[in-house]
């Protein structure tokens, strides 16, 4: 029993929680597919977009400065905190006109819980600066298995819409992180004996700080949301249907990513070299796999999921197979590099993706698909993937150099 609770303590714990995600995504799938429709799940993917960015951005970079305040030795949770709270208030007000074929019924269902999901960020690195990693994993197996649930019952009875679908995701995504992500952080502050250090920081500098992970979140949100929003201006909903539904399955895998991004930035503030190498080496044959392992089951597995009404998607899914394997790289090299705060660094890796998207785009403008917009992400992430990689290892290289042996 003693083997088994440390064995589900550890990474293949997290691994096993983590990959909830990914499993429901893959059983919910055919269903939301079949049930909307390329153009509803089109309609469902921009909803899902948009608030994403407003989560990514309406943080304000509070929860990367929390964690590398802790790496130096200094914390301003209570300023981060209010910011985050009030910056993903003001954002999600800001993006409800946005996009206006969602419609503001939808609009308004996506966008509600991200205050809730912008503070999980910071709740998030509450816990891996408190060697919890293990909490971050049960928060996101409690969610997917929420969000399975309240889709299967719609579908069931003959409910799920756009709408119910919107509510599924964003809504019980914040319930499940709200009831066990933050009891982390909740019970830390309950059982801290010691007086409260003041803050060094009034919240109008605290919040200054913020401007350059600000600025990168917003170019992580261009490459990851961008073909979504532009599909929507420039093409159609059908187009953005294929695109978010091949992505939907591709980008589960992400949160397999999510894994060896937490233990390796706990890693990193221990100063364990030994351990980030050893989980260096797993990432990159775990990217490979996720690539080419989508790539050669693209068209069984497409036909399987999302039917005939769905035909061209086998190519975006092989296409975003690659990119998500690259992206993989790309998010625990750059939330090292948060952890090391360089955060300059990350503003270089971020531009890079972006431009390289923007290349493409232009590239291919009078034949925007699907199909090209995957090949812009890929090649955004790769370019990304490498520079921070690159970056990262010098920055070990030098970290190693200056401790003595």
């Amino acid at each position: 029993r003693a083997r088994v609770a440390a064995l589900l303590s550890g990474p293949m714990g997290d691994l096993a929680l983590f990959a909830v995600g990914p499993a429901t995504a893959l059983l919910t799938t055919p269903v939301l597919s079949q049930s909307l429709g390329p153009v509803g799940r089109g309609e469902y993917g921009l909803a899902i977009s948009i608030a994403s960015l407003a989560t990514s951005v309406g943080a304000f970079g509070q929860p990367e400065i929390y964690m590398g305040d802790v790496a130096k030795g200094r914390t301003e949770r209570g300023h981060a905190i209010t910011i985050a709270l009030a910056t993903s208030l003001s954002i999600s007000a800001g993006l409800f006109y946005l996009v206006p074929q969602v419609g503001v019924t939808i609009a308004a269902l996506a966008l509600a819980p991200v205050a809730v999901l912008a503070q999980s960020n910071l709740w998030r690195s509450q816990c891996v600066t408190r060697a919890a990693p293990a909490r971050v994993a049960q928060t996101a197996a409690l969610t997917a298995v929420l969000r399975f649930l309240a889709l299967m019952t719609c579908a069931a009875f003959g409910g799920l819409t756009v709408a119910a679908a919107v509510v599924a995701s964003q809504w019980l995504t914040a319930v499940g992180t709200f009831w066990l992500l933050n009891q982390g952080p909740a019970r830390h502050r309950r059982e801290k004996t010691g007086p409260r250090r003041p803050m060094s920081s009034s919240p109008i500098a605290q919040l200054y700080r913020g401007r350059t992970i600000v600025g990168i979140d917003l170019l992580n949100a261009f490459v990851i949301s961008g073909p979504v929003l532009v599909m929507a201006h420039l093409a159609d909903l059908s187009q953005v249907g294929l695109y978010t539904a091949a992505a939907s399955v591709t980008s589960a895998a992400m949160i397999i990513s999510a894994v060896f991004k937490n233990r390796m930035q706990a890693h990193c503030l221990s100063g364990d070299r030994a351990g980030l190498r050893r989980y260096t080496r797993s990432l990159v044959f775990v990217s490979f796999g996720v690539g080419f392992s989508g790539a050669i089951l693209s068209k069984p597995l497409t036909a399987i999921l999302f039917g005939s009404e769905f035909s061209g998607i086998a190519s975006v899914f092989a296409i975003l197979s690659f990119a998500t394997g690259a992206q993989m790289l790309q998010d625990v090299a750059q939330g090292l590099l948060v952890t090391l705060g360089m955060r300059r660094q990350m503003l270089y890796s971020t531009t890079i993706s972006a431009v390289a998207m923007l290349l493409v785009i232009f590239a291919f403008w009078a034949e925007l698909s699907a199909d090209v917009f995957a090949v812009a992400f890929l090649v955004a992430v790769l370019s990304s993937a490498l520079f921070s990689g690159w970056t990262a290892r010098q920055a070990f290289r030098q970290a190693s150099a200056s401790v003595p042996q």
